[in-house]
């Protein structure tokens, strides 16, 4: 009996109501892997188990200093309640960041692809 692989992606599309953040966290090098780390424990063990949450993408930069998270929640609300109920977590990335920018304002206005004579 065989199975079935599913890979799950993020659908960036247009004019979807959905809240999009895009979190820019500033880390002195030694600590974006440590910060990284964090990030990834907490998304596994409380946001994808959150009511709302969609998906998050972490991007790390290759000077060390940033760590971009794309994510997406059915409403800012719905973030904002997973936050507000993990005080902790935000004060732990408080303290393994230099900077956080949080942008939860954000519209998809526009979306490009390849052909699809390209793809194939």
């Amino acid at each position: 009996m065989s199975e079935t692989n599913t890979t799950r992606v993020t659908t960036i599309q247009e004019n979807q109501p959905i809240c999009t953040m895009i979190n820019t966290l500033t880390v002195k090098p030694e600590n974006q892997q440590k910060l990284l780390d964090y990030l990834r424990a907490m998304t596994e063990e409380v946001v994808v188990t959150a009511p709302g949450f969609i998906s998050a993408n972490f991007h790390l930069s290759q000077d060390g200093t940033k760590i971009i998270n794309y994510a997406q929640w059915r409403s800012l609300a719905d973030l904002q309640a997973m936050l507000a109920k993990n005080p902790h977590h935000v004060k732990q990335c408080n303290a393994l960041a230099e900077n956080i920018e949080i942008r939860t304002d954000l519209t998809v206005a526009y979306c490009a692809y390849p052909s699809e004579a390209l793809v194939h």
